[in-house]
């Protein structure tokens, strides 16, 4: 069972470096293009889905409907980006430049940032992230290989909440390598593969299938 962990296309807080989190932006144009870039080279490779999962914020929702037209998509909570509480709406300079905002440490110490975070109203901590992404794997992913061992699954997500489902993936519980290989590009991909037998198998850490030009056009969030 091949599964293809999609990160949403960009939108207009993308752009402004501001942090989302589970308030709801919608894609901006870029990321449209993106997803529908997207959508065509996974045709020239002849690469389908059977199944369609998704975190219910639309930019996860809507990069999904167009990567996979016409397919059913299922909604998961457990799906959605980890919640900064009212960090939610400012910028990443002014987040790291606070001495107070544990949001400072949301890169370089994930562990650090673990233990602040609760300091901070509505927010969520990365442990709290990683459970409810395994959950996720456990109870809805794993079970499929039974039934639809051949099946191609698209998940798609978010940035934290991609590296959270990844955790599971590598095995890894130590937070100090949450960040892993790093952040998925907006509309990049990690494609792996679940057995029964062998578990999980990571066959791309991170792959983009849009032009370079539309990659330029965007700079990195983190």
């Amino acid at each position: 069972m091949k599964i293809f962990l999609l990160r949403h296309g960009t939108t207009e807080w993308n752009s402004k470096h501001k942090i989302q989190g589970v308030t709801d932006i919608s894609l901006d144009e870029i990321g449209k293009k993106m997803a529908h870039e997207t959508n065509s080279a996974l045709f020239l490779r002849e690469i389908g889905f059977d199944r369609v999962y998704s975190s219910p914020l639309k930019r996860a929702r809507d990069t999904a409907a167009i990567v996979a037209p016409g397919i059913e998509i299922i909604e998961d909570d457990r799906l959605k980006e980890l919640s900064f509480g009212d960090m939610e709406g400012r910028s990443v300079a002014e987040l790291t430049a606070d001495e107070n905002s544990p949001f400072r440490y949301f890169k370089s110490d994930p562990r650090k940032y673990d233990e602040l975070a609760g300091e901070c109203e509505g927010a969520e901590t990365l442990t709290q992230l990683c459970k409810r992404n395994a959950d996720f794997m456990k109870t809805v992913i794993e079970p499929l290989y039974e039934v639809s061992p051949d099946d191609d699954i698209l998940i798609a997500g978010h940035g934290a909440q991609s590296r959270a489902l990844l955790m599971y993936v590598r095995g890894e519980n130590n937070l100090a390598e949450f960040w892993g290989s790093g952040l998925l590009p907006n509309c990049g991909m990690a494609v792996f593969e679940y057995t029964n037998e062998k578990g999980y198998e990571i066959l791309e850490p991170s792959i983009r299938l849009y032009s370079d030009e539309l990659a330029a056009a965007v700079s990195a969030l983190l």
